[in-house]
């Protein structure tokens, strides 16, 4: 089964990705930095998806861990955001979505993007 991390400071969100995205994939979830690399160094995941709000989370992983797959949801899209998640390695940038079709298009396609480890 795929394994995934769902990293943000919304419970809601964690809550949905721990629940319902929970019924298709292995989901585990983290509220901050401290929680996501005390999960990331106990074992690798398939995928991460973290909130745009949590962008120091993301510069972490490709630092630490440049293997791990990273895509972004995010409350309020921007093109300036958009640019910088990119840059930092994302796979993917896209609004958050509460409805699990949506967000396991996104794991499968992610899943299927050439994964480019930052030099």
């Amino acid at each position: 089964m795929t394994r995934i991390l769902a990293v943000d400071d919304e419970p809601a969100w964690l809550t949905f990705a721990k629940e319902d995205l929970g019924k298709n994939f292995d989901v585990e979830v983290a509220p901050d930095l401290k929680t996501t690399m005390v999960m990331l160094k106990q074992k690798p995941y398939d995928l991460i998806i973290a909130s745009s709000r949590c962008l120091n989370v993301l510069k972490v992983i490709r630092e630490k861990y440049p293997e791990e797959r990273v895509i972004v949801a995010t409350g309020q899209p921007t093109t300036r955001e958009a640019i910088d998640t990119y840059r930092l390695g994302a796979l993917d940038y896209f609004p958050k979505d509460f409805r699990r079709e949506v967000i396991s298009k996104k794991i499968h396609e992610a899943l299927q993007k050439p994964h480019k480890i930052p030099a």
